[in-house]
This record gives structure tokens, C-alpha cells and sequence, in this order.
């Protein structure tokens, strides 16, 4: 897991999803249950028939993003990681992992200061920019590779689009954006810290996902929502460091020669 500044911000962003290999490592260190009320995709739509992140209905690998997870998975991973580098050390008491407020993920995608001049609207209306269908390469989403046999037959998918994965890819498949972020458009939904809406129980995600067809959902400043509790094999999250103005010790977070960033010791489990 491989963390990178956003200007704007006051958090270091990872710069892929969650992995199947990350999430691994929670589960087997703690014994933690994040197995059910899984809904699949079908060709008869969403079911639930028993699948789970460590087997979403479709090939994985362990660098592919760890799907069919609830925001209290998402939560309870960020705390484990926490505790865990506190303990060794690699954390202090200033610092700690979370997911993305609603406005760093508004901020990481592009939105902020991104509008025309004089117009005051949004010059990239996707992730990708402003070009619709979206471009080759422009990420995970329900292209006509989604037709595999089971894909409801009723569901449309993006005519001309074709991103060459029926289902989740691995991270870091597509170009990065300009903070260095992979898949902040495509591949799974992403939770975000934020209800959203005050006083309700159900909580924003963003990005879409290899499920989405839309264009409307497509959008950078598409927010969507899910139960906490509830699990799609097409959500999932990426987590963010705060408090990165507190030093991070050196002998814990080694710069990567290629790449400007930090890196987490969940990078060598």
C-alpha cells in the first residue's frame, strides 16, 4: 500500500484501491467475518448465493480490489492498521488510517479548481476528462466485455467501450490521474468516511464501477450511497493517512526510488 500527497488536502492518499492481498491480512491476523449477505451479479441480477470477497463469483487475483465489502469492513480495516503500526511503531499517536471524507475524495478526483474560466462550470465532467463514450483506457466500467454469460441480458452496457475486464482488474490497470491515483474512476464503488445525508444511517460512495453503464454515474462529482452494513461485490475502498504533518519515521516508510510516495508495511505481508 503506497501513499501519496494530494495538494488541497491534509491526508496522504493510497494510490490504489484496497487489494485482495491487503485485506487478507486483516482477516487472517484477527479472524474478522466479512463473509456475509454478499450480493452477487448474475445473469439473474443481484443475488445472494454465498459468494464473498475471498470469492465474488469471478476471477480474482490478490492484485485485484477486495470487493463485497461493507463501510464497517472498510472501517474496521483502517483501525486494525492503525493499532498495528502504532504498536510497532511506525505510527504515532497523531496519525491513523480512515477512509476519504466526501470532500478529499471531491479534491483527489480533480474537482477542486478544476472549472472554466468565467463560466464557473466543471471543465472535466468524468474522471477521464470530457468525452463521452469514454476513451480507450479511461477505466474499469460496464463496457461490452461485461457480456460474459453472466450479464443479465436486460442490462445495457457502454456502446463502443470496451476496457478488455468483464468484471474487477487488477489496481494500477489504467493510467494514474494527476495525483498519481489509479481507478479514481471504475472498477469498484469506494466508501467514503461521510453520511450521506445528515441524520440518515446510509453512507456516500464514489467512483462507480464495472458495473455502471450510465454516463450520468460516471461523473467525477457523482456521489452515491449504501446501508454501512450492506455488501456488493462491486464496492470497495481505498484508505487515506491523517495526520501526515506528524512526521513519518524513516526506518518504517521507505521512498520508493520510481515514485515519489510513502509506503505502509502492508506493502511486504
Amino acid at each position: 500500500m503506497k501513499f501519496v500527497p494530494v495538494p488541497g488536502t491534509d491526508v496522504l492518499n493510497s494510490v490504489w484501491l484496497t487489494r485482495v492481498q491487503d485485506f487478507a491480512v486483516f482477516v487472517r491476523e484477527t479472524g474478522y467475518d466479512a463473509t456475509g449477505g454478499v450480493y452477487s451479479l448474475t445473469a439473474q441480477g443481484w443475488v445472494q448465493n454465498g459468494d464473498s470477497w475471498r470469492d465474488p463469483g469471478f476471477p480474482q487475483e490478490a492484485t485485484h480490489p477486495a470487493g463485497a465489502l461493507s463501510w464497517n469492513d472498510a472501517k474496521a480495516f483502517c483501525e486494525w492498521l492503525t493499532l498495528k503500526e502504532r504498536r510497532a511503531g511506525w505510527l504515532n499517536d497523531g496519525q491513523r488510517y480512515r477512509l476519504p471524507t466526501d470532500d478529499e475524495w471531491n479534491v483527489a478526483v480533480g474537482l477542486l479548481n478544476q472549472t472554466s474560466p468565467g463560466t464557473g462550470k466543471i471543465a472535466s465532467i468524468y474522471p477521464w476528462g470530457n468525452q463521452w463514450p469514454p476513451p480507450a483506457g479511461a477505466g474499469n466500467y460496464a463496457g461490452k466485455e461485461a457480456r460474459d454469460g453472466h450479464w443479465p441480458a436486460a442490462w445495457p452496457t457502454i456502446e463502443g467501450y470496451n476496457d478488455g475486464y468483464a468484471r474487477t482488474s487488477p489496481v494500477g490497470s489504467f493510467a494514474p490521474n494527476q495525483f498519481g491515483l489509479y481507478d479514481m474512476g471504475g472498477n469498484v464503488w469506494q466508501w467514503c468516511e461521510d453520511l450521506y445525508e445528515p441524520g440518515k444511517v446510509v453512507r456516500v460512495v464514489r467512483g462507480a464501477s464495472f458495473r455502471v453503464d450510465v454516463h450520468d454515474l460516471m461523473r467525477a462529482s457523482r456521489r452515491g450511497d449504501g446501508m454501512p452494513d450492506s455488501r456488493y461485490v462491486h464496492r470497495g475502498f481505498r484508505c487515506v493517512l491523517a495526520g501526515k504533518s506528524v512526521p513519518i519515521p524513516a526506518s518504517a516508510h521507505k521512498r520508493n526510488n520510481r515514485e515519489q510516495g510513502y509506503s505502509t508495511a502492508a506493502q511486504v505481508f
